[in-house]
């Protein structure tokens, strides 16, 4: 049973009521309840649709069909303005901005934004909040030039270990969740297992020359690979990328094939360089 949260229709009355009060008793109203709203609203929120397809596929390459549109929002702490900027990743590819207004959208409980829709300029976007099955989703409400919805794109929020300038940031997160998080046994040519942990913010420990791991989950701008790909040491001199399969609690680390260049050879999977065996 899906309930809304009430932090919108506060926000929306208080804004409807501004014009029948004194502006002083207003902006004292407007003043009391921003903080509420930051509370809520602030942090990092991830598409749904993602998520779900990567927690099926375990690929990345597999579930890149997902990432269309606005993928990951980001909503600053301590606002105070009647205007939050918001920060978007569009397509996990570049950074985008929209507003988020302290003013009633198409429906009571949602609030308008500047979000375009740029398949349909006339169309536009609502900003709201649910909560189905006692968690809060940020939802934005697409509706056309008649105020017909026409769908509804659902966030999950996520709370990023590290946080840097990038707004892909919580998405790179809940794919490392959902594929290499967790403590392994790692064997090698030698076949004597190694302990390793690989954490979600990227961080690896127990091996002697791996420090941090990324997984690439953008893969526009270039030939699109048919293989998933991690560079562990990353940003570092000692960077090295292996393509990868994971199959349940088993992660396979294969040495690389090609170049995946324009005009090269496409990645592929070479010899079998580790496997990893989740333990608890």
């Amino acid at each position: 049973m899906k309930k809304f949260i009430s932090f919108f229709l506060i926000l929306i009355t208080v804004a409807s009521c501004i014009s029948d009060k004194s502006i002083n008793k207003s902006t004292k109203n407007l003043s009391e309840i921003k903080p509420k709203l930051s509370s809520i609203l602030e942090g990092d929120w991830v598409l749904v649709d993602y998520v779900q397809s990567i927690d099926k596929t375990l690929s990345p390459i597999k579930s890149a069909n997902k990432l269309k549109g606005i993928v990951t929002i980001f909503i600053p702490e301590n606002n105070s303005n009647d205007t939050i900027e918001i920060g978007a990743s569009l397509n996990n590819h570049e950074g985008y901005n929209f507003r988020v207004f302290l003013s009633q959208g198409q429906e009571i409980k949602n609030l308008k934004t500047d979000l375009t829709d740029y398949e349909n300029e006339s169309n536009y976007y609502d900003i709201g909040s649910e909560i189905i099955d006692n968690k809060t989703y940020l939802i934005l409400y697409h509706y056309n030039s008649s105020n017909k919805l026409l769908d509804k794109i659902k966030f999950t929020k996520v709370k990023v270990n590290k946080k840097e300038d990038d707004l892909s940031e919580a998405l790179q997160q809940i794919v490392n969740e959902k594929i290499f998080t967790g403590k392994y046994l790692l064997f090698d040519s030698t076949n004597i297992p190694l302990k390793v942990s690989f954490k979600s913010d990227g961080i690896i420990s127990g091996h002697p020359e791996f420090k941090n791991y990324y997984v690439f989950t953008d893969f526009i701008g270039g030939p699109k690979p048919k293989v998933d790909e991690i560079c562990i040491n990353f940003r570092t001199e000692k960077s090295i990328n292996f393509v990868f399969k994971a199959k349940k609690d088993t992660l396979f680390l294969f040495n690389e094939v090609g170049d995946g260049l324009p005009g090269g050879v496409p990645l592929d999977f070479g010899e079998l360089k580790y496997k990893l065996v989740k333990i608890n």
